[in-house]
């Protein structure tokens, strides 16, 4: 079967879309020949893949409609396109597959109108409250119409929790039959023991595009409640975006810059290498479909503090597999990473869990045969219906 994936962001770029479709085209098997379109500049190479990029430098719509231009092209050879946003792969994608009459699966893993008005200021909701009542302007009630617009004429769409689909059902209004949830997958890494083994005590790690629903400047002032007591700590940030200047401000103001390691975007080999060197991964977000980072930490063997929220807590299960806090409480976010770094009993036991979990839930062999299924389906019923 022949599969072009449509992604907007590629390594070295850090997200879940990059992250994922990365480790997929690794796992797919020899029958399944996969072509990449990404949004991206100065893109990482992949041997044996054939990828196609379009710069982000020109406005969206230029750069869509090239895009477009560039699936019309490359879609003329594939059997199944299988998109990893609904607004800048989505849109493209959607009139690209009506058009060759290719079937479109989509995957869904966070609601872009909320994200924009999210990070823009224009709402202080979270996503749910949000998609009630929407009040953040006309472009972002176009985006809902748009996604609801792409979702309806998707083939499939695939969300990687429970809490995404039923967002969909009661949101958007999509029928059930039309979702299918397929967690993400993180295989266990081998041999991790030694190398853990020599992390530092102190230090805590956080990953991810530092965009205001991350909550970062969170975790810095749990740090900076903690560092009274461990003068020591250390929190390393890896990950870019529009939060960065104002998180760096923050540091300087509370005279934290020595404890507070901003990395900017680094490689996948270096973000399992700083993990590996780390005693805990916190991620302290209001909202995630179900975070790709807190599987890659189950499988390197480093404790998580996550917030309770939907979609993460499909994964992190407090006291069992990681320990959950309440979302915007810098002082029980304090207290989770403090009782990790005092109870070394306590941060074994919940990697052990967490490594079971991944196996049980969350393993590459049962992620692909669902993604496998829910391709030939699709095919199956397009061209021989």
């Amino acid at each position: 079967m022949r599969i072009l994936i449509t992604t907007p962001i590629w390594p070295p770029e850090i997200g879940g879309p990059a992250t994922y479709i990365k480790e997929l085209i690794s796992h797919l098997p020899g029958h399944y020949q996969s072509t990449v379109l990404a949004f991206a500049d100065n893109p990482e190479n992949l041997p044996g893949v054939p990828f196609a990029s379009i710069s982000k430098k020109s406005a969206l719509p230029i750069r869509q409609f090239r895009f477009f231009k560039k699936l019309l092209d490359l879609g003329k050879n594939t059997d199944v396109i299988y998109a990893q946003n609904p607004m800048a792969v989505g849109v493209p994608s959607i009139v690209a597959s009506h058009i060759l009459k290719k079937p479109l699966i989509l995957k869904f893993v966070g609601d872009n109108a909320w994200e924009s008005a999210f990070r823009n200021g224009q709402t202080k909701k979270l996503l749910e409250e949000f998609l009630k009542n929407p009040d953040a302007g006309f472009k972002n009630k176009l985006r809902l119409l748009v996604q609801k617009w792409v979702f309806r004429r998707a083939s499939k769409i695939i969300v990687p929790s429970n809490f995404l689909g039923r967002i969909l059902v009661t949101y958007y209004k999509i029928p059930v039959e039309k979702i299918v949830t397929i967690y993400n997958a993180s295989e266990s890494e081998k041999g991790f023991e030694q190398e853990r083994a020599q992390a530092d005590p102190h230090q805590i790690i956080s990953i991810g595009r530092l965009v205001p629903w991350k909550d970062v400047e969170g975790i810095i002032e749990a740090v900076n409640i903690l560092r009274r007591d461990f003068p020591q700590i250390k929190l390393v940030i890896a990950g870019d975006g529009p939060e960065r200047k104002p998180l760096e401000q923050l540091v300087n103001s509370i005279q934290l810059k020595e404890n507070v390691l901003f990395m900017g975007n680094i490689s996948e080999k270096e973000n399992v290498q700083w993990r590996k060197k780390s005693a805990i991964f916190v991620l302290n977000s209001l909202y995630e479909g179900l975070p790709h980072t807190v599987l890659s930490s189950f499988a390197i063997g480093i404790p998580v503090v996550a917030t309770n929220i939907p979609g993460t807590n499909e994964a992190v299960i407090d006291g069992q597999t990681g320990l959950a806090v309440p979302i915007r409480d810098p002082q029980a976010l304090a207290e989770g990473i403090r009782r990790i770094l005092t109870d070394k009993e306590l941060a074994k036991k919940l990697t052990l869990n967490a490594k079971k979990l991944l196996e049980d839930k969350f393993s590459w062999p049962k992620h692909i045969q669902s993604l496998k299924d829910t391709f030939d389906k699709v095919v199956k019923v397009m061209y021989y219906k």
